[in-house]
């Protein structure tokens, strides 16, 4: 029997998506991608940096903006290459100033 095999892209998908829609440059690798899963888990792309962080406040900022995240027990984990993950009770989401509480 033969073995599948899970193919992996040699670029990143933003690439792709530039390619097909005939974007210039790296023009949608600046576009933040969030996706929430129950929220219970927030996964964000396009992160540059972490502005505040507590069990009730994560303020992330991205390329052009600050995201923040608001709830309960919040907790970081596994920022790399741009990508973050917010773990706990997500309550709400909003672009804000980091001035902004």
């Amino acid at each position: 029997m033969r073995e599948k095999r899970v193919r992996r892209p040699s670029r990143p998908l933003w690439q792709t998506a530039a390619e097909a829609v005939g974007a210039e440059g790296d023009l949608l690798a600046r576009i933040p991608v969030i996706v929430v899963r129950a929220m219970r888990e927030a996964e964000i792309t396009g992160c540059v940096g972490i502005l505040d962080y507590g069990p009730e406040r994560v303020a992330l900022q991205m390329e052009r903006e600050v995201w923040i995240l608001t709830g309960e027990g919040l907790t970081l984990e596994d920022f790399r290459d741009g990508t973050i993950t917010v773990r706990g009770l997500i309550r709400g989401m909003r672009l804000g100033g980091e001035e902004e509480r």
